[in-house]
């Protein structure tokens, strides 16, 4: 007998002693019943999600869970068909009193799950696991703010509002006595009270039976993630991976021509920015039509589809995966794949200033880490600018600063850069447009139907109005400019006014290279970046590769145009040798 059905055997061992304990509590015929219906429906539940993928002690807490909540409802329901025999009973008082203290948690999970979903990005199951180990320090403000607003306080509004209409319906009811269809089943015991405090307290029983069942609709969005391919990925062997013994190519080769003029770079990871927004985004289009654009844009692949996961995979050719285990890296998770070359390692071996600018803070997920190991890229985030005073130091909008301002202090940044008498390169990361619904800056006033739809005119204004102000200054003439999303967010899809399932393209364009200035149509991911933006600035490429990238102004086929999407992302899910190098180097 495998782990997996000795646990549900326990799982369904403990839910029947739970009934018998309780035998005295319902009639005989239902306790007989639920011998046959508690089994039934632990089988259907425990055996309906694949569970045993989890290879260790908490692997069947879910089994145990349904199982439980299985025999809580059973016996819920058949509490309604036993008549009290003391009305008077004070226990009644403590019995009310315990089930409003129990709604208030479970109002909470009806709120906080959804909560989740909208703000994380939680069906996304690579997200979530790294996530969960990396680093979540920095977003403490606007967790708690946004959980303030979205979960706390309509928990506490909700409950005040159904605990008056409970205790209203049970002093109704006990005046109002049941007749006709409505003494029916078990609403003749609710409706039928006879004293005040029991008609309350079978409301309640209800409301709550209601309430534990939404309960754990929300949770099963767990057991959808233990289902998925990410999480399978994440207990597989480890292997000789075909993908990077056929395609990776080391960025070592890799050359600037002595006697040409180093090119400035400026590349702007853009948050959640598509191709398929452009009816909110006109100055952004205008944009396209100046430089290579390249359509439809990229997809976003496994290790790649989310923020820091979208500028590793833009910078270093490969994607960001975790480890097999935590224990596997005694405990830490070299997020900042610290035995990779990327683009900023080799920027930096000529000399480059370098610089990456935030609004939030740069300890979530180990974002500063990352910079400052490849390429010791300078690292500006809130803290920064508050520390300077450019900014009050308990000033706080959405996740920390708004792009408006962020913009303005980029200004003045590469102002100071261009000073220098090396090259410089800055990476600029927007935070507007985030999810759940964006931040609308104070500034914008368009007239849009949603909230989102606004956010992405103005966005599309201030990103277009720094792109002009870099295209006056002097140094704009040896510089090039690159606009990326770093990723595609599908739940965002119908907050702009489009199909759910619409299929996402993030937007992808290069400013003022030597390349004419043309639309390029491939299937391309955040792979292909680091070669392309190499290659704009005037470095010589073997095989116009770097990692897994192919160059996009070359006719080498990328990995997305040779695998398809599926294949790809179960390449790029696979625990290899190869992988583990990036991150323990040759050991």
């Amino acid at each position: 007998m495998n782990g997996y059905n000795l646990n549900f055997l326990i799982a369904l061992l403990l839910s029947i002693i739970g009934l018998i304990f309780f035998r005295k509590k319902i009639k005989s015929q239902y306790f007989k019943l639920g011998f046959l219906i508690i089994p039934t429906a632990a089988y259907i539940l425990f055996y309906n999600y694949n569970l045993e993928l989890l290879q260790n002690k908490l692997v069947y807490g879910m089994g145990y869970v349904e199982c439980l909540w299985i025999l809580y409802c059973y016996l819920l329901i058949c509490s309604f068909q036993k008549t009290p025999i003391d009305k008077s009973s004070k226990g009644y008082v403590i019995k009310i009193l315990c089930l409003f203290i129990l709604q208030i948690p479970l109002i909470a999970i009806c709120f906080a799950v959804p909560w989740a979903v909208d703000t994380f990005p939680l069906s996304n199951v690579d997200s979530v696991l790294f996530t969960l180990f990396a680093s979540k320090e920095g977003a403490n403000n606007f967790i708690t703010q946004s959980l303030n607003e979205e979960v706390f306080s309509p928990t506490l509004k909700t409950f005040g509002a159904l605990s008056i209409a409970q205790i209203f319906a049970g002093f109704l009811i006990n005046r109002y006595k049941c007749s006709g269809i409505f003494c029916k089943g078990p609403l003749k015991f609710i409706m039928d009270s006879s004293n005040w405090k029991i008609a309350i307290l079978q409301i309640e029983k209800l409301i709550t039976f209601l309430l534990v069942s939404c309960t754990f609709l929300n949770l099963a969005l767990f057991p959808c993630i233990i289902g998925s391919a990410s999480f399978k990925a994440y207990f597989e062997e480890v292997v000789d991976s075909s993908l990077y013994k056929d395609h990776y190519i080391p960025p070592t080769e890799f050359y600037l021509d002595s006697n040409a003029k180093k090119k400035n770079l400026i590349v702007i990871f853009y948050e959640s920015m598509v191709n398929n927004f452009e009816q909110y985004t006109p100055e952004l289009n205008n944009w396209k039509k100046k430089g290579i654009s390249f359509i439809p844009g990229a997809i976003s692949v496994s290790g790649t589809s989310w923020t820091i996961a979208g500028m590793v995979s833009s910078v270093c050719g490969i994607p960001l995966n975790i480890p097999n285990s935590d224990q596997e890296y005694h405990g830490q998770i070299p997020t900042h794949l610290p035995y990779a070359t990327c683009l900023t390692d080799l920027l930096k071996r000529e000399k480059y200033n370098q610089i990456f600018i935030q609004g939030s803070s740069a300890k979530f997920t180990d974002i500063k880490r990352f910079w400052n190991h490849h390429g010791d890229v300078s690292v500006l985030d809130d803290s920064v600018f508050k520390a300077r005073k450019q900014v009050p130091e308990t000033y706080s909008v959405f996740w920390g600063i708004e792009d408006k301002k962020i913009l303005s202090f980029a200004k003045k940044e590469l102002d100071s850069l261009s000073m220098q008498e090396n090259p410089f390169a800055m990476y600029l990361s927007t935070i507007d447009t985030h999810q759940p619904e964006g931040y609308l800056d104070a500034s914008c006033h368009y007239n849009e139907d949603s909230k989102y739809k606004n956010v992405l005119r103005c966005s599309s204004f201030i990103i277009g109005d720094f792109l002009n102000w870099a295209s006056q200054q002097p140094w704009y003439e040896n510089t090039i400019v690159w606009v990326v999303g770093d990723h595609s967010l599908q739940n965002l899809a119908a907050k702009a006014g489009l199909p759910q399932n619409e299929k996402l393209y993030t937007i992808a364009f290069a400013l003022n290279s030597d390349f004419p200035a043309k639309r390029i149509d491939r299937k391309f991911t955040n792979l292909d970046y680091a070669p392309t933006i190499l290659e704009t600035m005037g470095w010589q490429l073997p095989h116009h590769a770097f990692g897994l990238g192919r160059s996009l102004l070359a006719k080498d086929s990328t990995v997305l145009e040779i695998y398809g999407e599926d294949s790809l992302n179960t390449l790029l899910r696979q625990r290899s040798f190869q992988y583990d190098k990036f991150m323990l180097g040759e050991n």
